[in-house]
C-alpha cells in the first residue's frame, strides 16, 4: 500500500490558524508514505465536507489528499475553505480515528482489518515495539496541525461518486439507488462523465479531442443542504473556453428549466437571467432517457 500514482497537477498546503499556506514542495518524503484510506468521507458534526485519501509515515507524518481542488488558475477561495475545514476536522482527531479508517480500508480491500501499525510493519517501516511511539507521533501531528494537505487536480471516480451520492440523498431524503442508476445511465452517453470536485458532483460533457469539459449541471452538498443546480453562466463560459457558441446550450437549458424548484430559485426583480437554477432531483431522475436525448442533441450541435 504505497503512496501510489495519480494523474493531474497538484499543490501542497499547510494551515496556519485561519490561513492556508501554499508550500513550494511537499515536506513529506512520499516514498515513506503508506496509504491507510481512500475516499474517506470527512465530516464535521455529521455534515459532509469532502472525500480524501490518507497517508502516514513511520515517523508520524500525515498527508491528506483532496481531489478536484486545483487547476490551471490555482486554488480558489472555495477550495481554500474546504482545505481549512478539513484541517480543522483532522486537528480534532487522534490516532484512534486513523486506526478506524485503516481497519475499514484494509477490510474492504483485503478482507481482513488492519491497524496503522500493522500496515507499516508489513511494509518494513516499523516494528510492533514502536506502536506507542508511533501513536504518540500521530497524535502530535494531528493536534498541532503539522500534517500536509495535497490539493490535486485529478478527480475522484467510482467509489467517491457513490459516497457523494449517499451523502446527497441522505440530506434530500431520497433513495441513493435512484441517483446511482441515474448517473450510470447518463454516463452511457458518449462524452458524459460524473466528477466529484470537493463538495460538488458535476455532470460534464467532454468534447472529442483535447478541448476542456463543459459543465452541464451539478449536485452540491453544503452543510445540511443538498441541491441539484444549473449555472447557465458557467455552462456558457465553458462553451466559450472550448471554442463553441454559448447558444449551443439553449435547448438543453430550456429542457432543464421544467424541473426548476420554484421555491428555491431566485428570479431577479424585473426579470432577467437566473444565476443559479435549483432543480427537483426525483422528477429529473424519472426523465433520464429524455435527458440523454437532449444531451445527444447538444453534442451534435457543437
Amino acid at each position: 500500500m504505497s503512496f501510489g500514482k495519480k494523474t493531474g497537477r497538484s499543490a501542497f498546503f499547510a494551515v496556519n490558524g485561519t490561513e492556508v499556506v501554499r508550500l513550494n514542495e511537499s515536506p513529506v518524503n512520499q516514498s515513506e508514505l503508506a496509504c491507510i484510506g481512500r475516499s474517506v468521507a470527512i465530516r464535521s458534526g455529521g455534515i459532509f465536507l469532502c472525500n480524501a485519501d490518507l497517508f502516514v509515515s513511520h515517523s508520524g507524518a500525515i498527508l491528506c489528499r483532496l481531489y478536484g481542488l486545483f487547476d490551471e488558475a490555482g486554488i480558489s477561495p472555495r477550495a481554500e475553505g474546504v482545505i481549512r475545514q478539513c484541517a480543522s476536522v483532522l486537528q480534532s482527531w487522534t490516532y484512534k480515528q486513523l486506526d478506524d479508517i485503516a481497519a475499514l480500508y484494509t477490510y474492504e480491500t483485503e478482507g481482513q482489518a488492519a491497524l496503522v501499525i500493522d500496515i507499516l510493519v508489513r511494509g518494513g517501516k516499523v516494528n510492533y515495539s514502536d506502536k506507542n511511539k508511533l501513536n504518540a507521533s500521530l497524535d502530535k501531528t494531528l493536534s498541532s496541525g503539522s500534517f500536509v494537505i495535497e490539493a490535486s487536480g485529478a478527480a475522484y471516480a467510482g467509489r467517491a461518486v457513490r459516497d457523494f451520492s449517499r451523502n446527497f440523498c441522505y440530506f434530500r431524503g431520497i433513495d441513493p439507488d435512484e441517483m446511482a442508476e441515474f448517473i450510470l445511465e447518463l454516463e452511457t452517453c458518449n462524452g458524459v462523465v460524473a466528477v466529484v470536485q470537493g463538495s460538488r458532483l458535476g455532470i460534464l460533457y467532454a468534447p472529442p479531442g483535447t478541448r476542456p469539459p463543459i459543465t452541464l449541471f451539478y449536485f452540491q452538498v453544503s452543510g445540511v443542504r443538498a441541491d441539484l443546480c444549473v449555472n447557465p453562466d458557467r455552462t456558457h463560459h465553458d462553451l466559450e473556453q472550448a471554442g463553441f457558441s454559448p447558444l449551443s446550450a439553449n435547448d438543453l437549458l430550456d429542457f432543464l428549466l421544467q424541473f426548476a424548484d420554484r421555491e428555491q430559485t431566485r428570479v431577479p426583480d424585473g426579470g432577467g437571467v437566473v444565476e443559479t437554477l435549483y432543480m427537483l432531483p426525483e422528477p429529473l431522475f424519472e426523465r433520464a432517457q429524455d435527458l440523454k436525448e437532449q444531451i445527444a442533441q447538444f453534442s451534435r450541435s457543437l
